[in-house]
């Protein structure tokens, strides 16, 4: 599983947004991008669409809920689509 990004809270705890949430399959979606890649893998395009559409929206969001990005992949390595 691709992890796309991680940041860290002011009190080090760490989320990611990684193959378990791109492959998703329920609705119900607690990421930190404010679910853009829930699911992306069943979508047209898969992950790396969701990427190119959504990315900067999503770092964003991230940035809105206090978080530090620690690492990030802009670039989504295929196959993602399931």
């Amino acid at each position: 599983m691709s992890t796309i990004i991680t940041a860290q809270s002011g009190s080090g705890k760490r989320r990611s947004c990684n193959g378990t949430c791109h492959s998703a399959k329920k609705e119900k979606c607690t990421c930190i991008y404010g679910g853009r890649f829930h699911g992306a893998a069943h979508r047209a395009g898969g992950v790396q669409q969701a990427v190119e559409d959504y990315w900067d929206e999503a770092l964003r969001n991230i940035e809105a809920q206090g978080l530090k990005v620690i690492k990030a992949e802009a670039k989504v390595e295929l196959p993602l689509e399931v």
